[in-house]
C-alpha cells in the first residue's frame, strides 16, 4: 500500500474542489458564488503545484530507500 503524505492529499483536495468550481462555472452558474468564481482557477493551480511537489517528495523517499529482495 502507498503511503501518501500530506502535502499529496492537501494538494488533491485543492484540485477538486478547483475542479468543482470550475465545472459549477461552465455548466451550473451560480450567482452567490460570482465572487469563490474568480479564485477557483487560482486554487485549482495552487493546488497541482502543492500536489506535484508532494508526489516529487514520496517518489524521493522511496528512490532513496534500498530495495530488499
Amino acid at each position: 500500500m502507498k503511503k501518501y503524505n500530506r502535502l499529496e492529499l492537501i494538494g488533491f483536495a485543492l484540485l477538486v474542489i478547483g475542479t468543482l468550481f470550475w465545472l459549477s462555472e461552465e455548466y451550473f452558474l451560480i450567482e452567490s458564488l460570482v465572487s469563490v468564481y474568480t479564485i477557483a482557477q487560482f486554487v485549482f493551480w495552487i493546488g497541482l503545484f502543492i500536489w506535484a511537489l508532494g508526489y516529487m517528495l514520496r517518489e524521493k523517499e522511496q528512490k532513496d530507500q534500498p530495495k530488499v529482495n
